[in-house]
């Protein structure tokens, strides 16, 4: 009897765990497109000056699927992200607002940082021109 109430124990413990982990394995994860109000990016680079534009409807569905394509596991990393930056912010209609920092040693979503692959650091330059 004590075994058995182990191995149910055992098997709850399994299953609590897996479910915990983050189903977040992208960036567009983050996203859903038709919960969209607003995107606001802005540029941060090393000689350029800063430029902030609001991203226009049309141009939704490309930033989601270049989100969607960029892989990433959560960081330990606590320095800051230095160099270029591609920062964006989305509103949603429900008024809740997404923090994307994009940067080129990581990635940062609503102040938790990631490492990133399959990310084409031009993939957002067309946007800002």
């Amino acid at each position: 009897m004590k075994r058995l109430i182990l191995v149910i124990l055992l098997i709850i413990l399994v299953l609590s765990s897996c479910s915990n982990k983050s189903d977040k394995n992208t960036v567009g994860d983050f996203l859903s497109e038709d919960r969209i109000y607003k995107i606001v990016g802005t540029t941060q680079m090393i000689n350029p000056p800063r430029i902030e534009i609001e991203i226009q409807e049309e141009q939704w569905d490309y930033f989601c699927r270049a989100c969607e394509s960029i892989s990433i596991t959560k960081s330990e990393d606590k320095a800051d992200l230095n160099g270029w930056q591609y920062k964006f912010e989305i509103e949603e209609k429900s008024g809740k607002t997404i923090k994307i920092v994009f940067a080129e040693h990581g990635i940062d979503i609503n102040g938790v940082r990631y490492n990133y692959s399959g990310y084409d650091e031009n993939a957002f330059i067309s946007m800002f021109k």
